[in-house]
């Protein structure tokens, strides 16, 4: 499974600098307005986030800061990177059940950045997938209904290596001036996606409120 969560952690966007800081084990305070802490108690209610063994750790929570975010967008030109970093705010990433499910949380200026970096992040999953394959078996791109008016980015892949293989289920969804993207192992039904991004987002916005 290490092999597995380093490989995802090198296809996958932006959790790069989360398993960073996991392996660092550094971890400070964030820019949000947001106990981080708790919000890592409260996301791990939720399927898969779920500890196995009752009364284990949470995960973990940690903040990324600017460099380590303007690093996970390496795949794109300077010029783009340069256009995205005006419009981001900060960052604070989760890591779950050993470290083998990943949440990051961002922080955008305005709304509009927020929507934008969705179709940033689709472009992200094809060029690090392209880079990579070699080593996805199967590979699948979509978009689903959350809401009115709103969709979420989904990137099912299975991957291959060593004759061992792991599916895998990436998403990203924004709202306001926040967007999440969650790397979790296990193939899950676009159901079961939506319930998780809809929890998600309930409980990140009654954390903020408190």
């Amino acid at each position: 499974m290490k092999t597995f969560i380093i490989l995802l952690v090198a296809i996958a966007s932006v959790c790069t600098a989360a398993y960073g800081q996991v392996e660092k084990g550094d971890s400070q305070p964030t820019g949000f307005n947001l106990d981080q802490d708790q919000l890592l108690r409260r996301l791990a209610t939720l399927k898969p986030f779920t500890p196995d063994t009752e009364g284990s750790e949470p995960g973990h929570a940690f903040v990324v800061t600017q460099e380590e975010f303007r690093n996970s967008l390496t795949f794109l030109s300077e010029e783009k990177i340069d256009e995205l970093m005006e419009k981001f705010d900060n960052a604070v990433a989760f890591s779950f059940k050993d470290d083998t499910q990943f949440l990051t949380l961002t922080r955008w200026k305005d709304q509009e950045a927020a929507q934008r970096f969705m179709k940033v992040e689709d472009d992200l999953w094809h060029l690090k997938d392209k880079q990579f394959k070699q080593y996805i078996k199967k590979v699948i791109y979509q978009e689903i209904d959350i809401a009115k008016d709103e969709k979420a980015l989904l990137n099912r892949k299975t991957l291959q290596q060593d004759e061992q293989t792991q599916d895998v289920t990436i998403f990203v969804s924004a709202r306001r001036k926040y967007l999440f993207e969650c790397t979790v192992i296990g193939n899950y039904q676009d159901s079961e996606i939506k319930k998780l991004i809809l929890n998600i987002w309930k409980i990140v916005g009654s954390s903020e409120k408190e």
